[in-house]
């Protein structure tokens, strides 16, 4: 559905978006803090949107979290890796989503989905002596969420958008086909286990990837690399849908709205190869 959007939370702007834009779906990705209170603005946005897929807490920081295997200090210190090693972590920060999504239907109602909105970067999935241990941590951490989910609200879909910081178009070819087979993996393993230990009559995760266009503009990131990346999961045995970025920024710290026109460009790149368009970075950019 190209009209999905993600929104992370702002103070009032995420309720301002949502009234200003004719979308069929808004996924509020972070509604609670660290705290289990809701952010600024959340009454506005149940009230004014429907549908909507409700995502989780803020993130939590590593700080306390080691990482349980030796890996360098920027893979042991980030939520993307070292952190999903932990269990300590894995389950504070399931404990938080789980209170999220609890809080939401207890004061709203039951949403139209579920939103794992803690990130994953599928390039350190593989090519990394390290890199299993990565991945298994979020093999844990996905079957623990889609069973929150099918505890709360059964038969509720749960949405999750990860990311590959590489560029499929530079990345070895025996690297990226290692990622991609590492991810499908996973979802299987994910899908797999809920169906046969738990009983979860359910496809598991629909895996939306963020094409990385907006986030990896200094890098060069471009749609034929999140074709790449999609056409590679997706023939490894997993579906894949691409996730638009609405912005552009080069720095990580200004963000700025992506010229209409080439997102255009993009959705019909994605489109001619066959790739369905799934959620998109963000709808403040949208406008």
């Amino acid at each position: 559905m190209s009209d999905w959007f993600i929104q992370l939370p702002y103070p009032r702007a995420l309720a301002a978006d949502a009234a200003a834009t004719n979308t069929g779906m808004v996924v509020a990705s972070n509604v609670t803090d660290l705290n289990g209170n809701f952010i600024s603005g959340t009454d506005e946005v149940a009230q004014l949107r429907h549908p909507i897929v409700v995502g989780s807490s803020i993130r939590m920081d590593t700080t306390g979290y080691p990482a349980t295997y030796p890996m360098p200090d920027w893979a042991a210190s980030s939520w993307l890796a070292g952190a999903m090693t932990n269990g300590d972590w894995r389950w504070d920060a399931l404990t938080r989503q789980k209170n999220a999504w609890t809080a939401w239907i207890s004061k709203y109602g039951l949403p139209e989905g579920f939103y794992i909105s803690h990130e994953a970067n599928l390039s350190v999935w593989a090519n990394y002596d390290w890199s299993m241990y990565v991945s298994v941590g979020w093999e844990a951490f996905l079957v623990q969420s889609v069973r929150d989910a099918w505890q709360l609200a059964p038969g509720v879909p749960v949405w999750w958008s990860p990311f590959a910081y590489d560029r499929y178009t530079t990345m070895a070819p025996y690297a990226r086909n290692k990622v991609a087979a590492e991810t499908a993996r996973v979802m299987q393993t994910v899908h797999r286990w809920l169906r046969t230990s738990d009983n979860i009559p359910t496809q598991g995760i629909n895996l939306v990837l963020q094409d990385g266009v907006g986030a990896g503009a200094a890098r060069g990131i471009a749609a034929i690399d999140a074709v790449g990346w999609c056409h590679a999961i997706t023939t490894a045995g997993w579906p894949c849908a691409v996730n638009v970025e609405r912005f552009v920024t080069y720095d990580q710290q200004t963000f700025k709205k992506a010229d209409p026109a080439e997102v255009g460009r993009r959705i019909a790149v994605y489109k001619k190869a066959g790739i369905p368009i799934g959620p998109s970075w963000e709808l403040r950019y949208a406008l």
